[in-house]
């Protein structure tokens, strides 16, 4: 998944090698390496549905938390690992 330029997050980035991957993320590193594509489109033909509200990304830019959280990290309320 990519993240848009226009969400400025503001969170450093860091590069994790794929063989530090586990010592870095644990366990939850075997699940961010599988590939698991994932689609909305049997829930939409069986059901009927279909979204209507803002994308999450678009949704937590609007509310604000990507300011919030930028601000919790410059006065040290938010930690990262």
């Amino acid at each position: 998944m990519s993240v848009p330029r226009d969400c400025n997050m503001s969170l450093p980035v860091e590069s994790v090698p794929h063989g530090r991957a586990e010592e870095h993320f644990g366990w939850l590193a075997r699940f961010a390496a599988l590939d698991m594509p994932a689609s909305s489109e049997a829930t939409r033909s069986t059901t009927g549905w279909a979204p209507r509200e803002q994308k999450l990304l678009e949704s937590l830019h609007d509310a604000g938390y990507f300011e919030g959280w930028a601000r919790g990290l410059a006065s040290g309320s938010v930690g990262l690992r």
